[in-house]
């Protein structure tokens, strides 16, 4: 295999006779096949993600399903169409890719979206080749035959437009074309419908879960005002609970002032006076009386302890004291 490797420079000064090596053997259809083919097993891993970035880049998926691995599988099967023009590698490159991704349409759309940027992403890769631009642009020729071929297996009604489409705007530039001008109408109008079918799905999604919203919050809403008709009643309950036991006591108390009168106690008039006689004041007289005494029990039985439980100060419970043994010492008591 030769090397598809020529700089520029350095053929402008090669003799004639090495001029006839090199790319000057692609004018062989062989050649020229197997050349590329070379480049494009040599740079797999460069062009694989060039194209990958350019398809991100050009994609109107909403969710791009292709991958790297994608991508070498149907490289792998152009490069065997090129090698041998058949389109038996080109099959069982997309069999294997439609099986890989279980026949979803909107990926076997993104493979379409993908053929269309193949182009530019091989260009890219060439021209890290020092190709001159007559050879650039033979080898670009196999590249869209290919991509041709493989548009009409994978869609077939897209083979008169893309063709058409290719003729009219076809635009050279140093012997590379844009990779845009391949982009039929009909599949940014299915790629315009798959966005508008997902856009009412989200719509009818979006409105389901506001649906869902609705009657959470009512659902919410009613659980707060049954709480709040629970707290109320507990608090006129207790409200009532607290009234019945004011009304309870207050009948209560009452009933016990009716039912135990007040006891008048009255004074032993003697007592009162013979106190008076010795000037205690009215306190003391009060005290001694509050205790039911007699003039005859506080003179002849009443001890310094009954006293003293009188609460009397120190010094009227020392005179009264006092007084009651002068009386005693007076007169005695007989035996």
């Amino acid at each position: 295999m030769l090397s598809p490797d020529i700089d520029v420079d350095h053929c402008s000064q090669d003799s004639s006779a090495s001029r006839e090596g090199g790319f000057f053997l692609l004018r062989k259809d062989s050649k020229r096949r197997s050349t590329l083919v070379q480049i494009l097993i040599q740079d797999t891993e460069e062009i694989c993600n060039q194209w990958l970035m350019l398809l991100h880049r050009d994609a109107t998926m909403s969710n791009p399903k292709l991958d790297t691995d994608h991508l070498k599988c149907l490289l792998n099967g152009i490069r065997g169409h090129i090698l041998d023009p058949n389109v038996r590698a080109l099959n069982t490159a997309l069999d294997e890719l439609r099986d890989s991704l279980t026949f979803d349409q909107t990926a076997l759309m993104e493979i379409q979206l993908a053929l269309y940027v193949l182009h530019e992403a091989v260009s890219t890769c060439l021209k890290t080749h020092k190709i001159q631009p007559h050879w650039m642009f033979t080898l670009d020729g196999l590249v869209r035959g290919a991509v041709q071929t493989t548009l009409v297996i994978l869609a077939p009604e897209f083979d008169g437009q893309a063709s058409g489409d290719q003729i009219e705007d076809e635009v050279v530039t140093s012997g590379v074309s844009s990779a845009n001008s391949l982009k039929p109408l009909s599949f940014r109008k299915a790629a315009g419908r798959e966005l508008q079918s997902e856009l009412e799905h989200m719509e009818e999604e979006n409105f389901r879960l506001l649906k869902e919203l609705v009657e959470v919050q009512r659902s919410y809403q009613s659980l707060l005002h049954r709480s709040i008709e629970e707290k109320k009643l507990q608090v006129s309950h207790l409200s009532l609970l607290v009234s019945n036991k004011d009304q309870n006591l207050a009948l209560k108390s009452q009933t016990m002032s009716a039912g135990v009168p007040e006891i008048q106690v009255i004074p032993d008039s003697e007592l009162v006076s013979w106190l008076s006689q010795r000037n205690f004041d009215q306190d003391t007289i009060h005290k001694v009386c509050q205790e039911e005494y007699t003039l005859p029990d506080l003179l002849e039985l009443a001890t310094k302890e009954d006293l003293t439980r009188l609460q009397l100060k120190g010094g009227v419970l020392c005179r009264l004291w006092r007084a009651l043994l002068t009386h005693r010492a007076q007169h005695p008591a007989p035996r």
